[in-house]
């Protein structure tokens, strides 16, 4: 049996990725009266995203780790330095 289905689909050619050749998108039905240029732009923000890279928590949580040793190095280097005055 066949379905006639009627769905808008965005397809991004230019991936600039040597993995990957294309990406189609299928836009979800009650959004397909949304503008174009806007529908690329949506596409090209969710490609671009950060959490589809495999890894990025893992990078995101060594952010985080390396964001607050450097607060409590330059914390304690302060403290060091205030006490050395007295």
């Amino acid at each position: 049996m066949i379905k006639g289905v009627n769905k808008k689909v965005i397809e991004i050619n230019d991936m600039q990725n040597i993995y990957f050749e294309k990406a189609v998108l299928y836009v979800r039905p009650e959004m397909q009266d949304t503008p174009y240029r806007h529908l690329l732009k949506e596409a090209a923000f969710y490609l671009d995203d950060s959490e589809l890279s495999p890894g990025s928590k893992h990078l995101s949580k060594l952010s985080r780790i390396f964001v607050v040793t450097a607060l409590l190095t330059a914390i304690l280097g302060t403290v060091i330095i205030v006490c050395s005055l007295f």
